[in-house]
């Protein structure tokens, strides 16, 4: 469901200049976007959490090679990361930000586990603001989207809550405002596909240059 030019795109700059990095991907679902980090950053150890053993266990059927090695696949919650403080150099989220309960809990617990200096970025579909954009996405999100989505996938349902939870989330300058509040500072944001999704980038202060 989540347009893979816009993971690729998402997860150029995604973390320090370590020897050997420590990257989460966090709502990794079937770790589509995790194999994308590993391909672009083959020399980090990559972590692919998620709440749903069942769409791990598929994601864990894909790694072959070098992949099985760098790539852990572990089972968490996002409002409670059973990760140490600081532990990672980057961490990376695609399309599940919109499926937290929490979002501002989550997001401190994101900043938790960054080390000084490391990088959150967000993929995600941001609510349009702007009155045009409102209306052109509702239109479009409510009857071409599902009908495009059921006969590429077969899957109406998921086509059909995709506008509700993105009606339903917050708009890209809310989320800026959101990870300034709790000590994330913003370093660049970018939207894609007319504005339907959105790429934003942060970074937790403290790593010096």
């Amino acid at each position: 469901m989540a347009p893979p030019g816009g993971r690729r795109g998402a997860a150029r700059g995604g973390r320090r200049g370590r020897a050997r990095p420590r990257i989460l991907d966090l709502c990794a679902g079937t770790l589509d976007s995790t194999l994308e980090l590993h391909r672009r950053y083959p020399e980090a150890d990559i972590v692919g959490g998620d709440f749903s053993a069942g769409m791990l266990a598929v994601g864990e059927a894909k790694l072959q090679g070098p992949a099985r090695a760098r790539i852990v696949a572990r089972e968490m919650d996002a409002h409670a990361l059973p990760e140490p403080d600081a532990s990672f150099d980057a961490l990376f989220c695609a399309f599940g930000a919109r499926n937290l309960s929490d979002l501002e809990a989550a997001t401190r617990e994101q900043l938790r586990v960054l080390r000084p200096g490391g990088r959150l970025t967000v993929l995600e579909f941001f609510r349009p603001r702007g009155l045009f954009s409102r209306t052109f996405h509702a239109c479009y999100n409510r009857t071409v989207l599902p009908v495009v989505g059921w006969a590429a996938t077969g899957n109406l349902g998921a086509y059909l809550y995709l506008p509700r939870s993105i009606g339903a989330f917050v708009t890209i300058e809310d989320y800026d405002a959101l990870l300034g509040r709790v000590g994330l500072r913003v370093t660049g944001r970018e939207r894609l596909f007319g504005g339907v999704a959105g790429i934003v980038r942060a970074e937790r202060p403290g790593g010096g240059t």
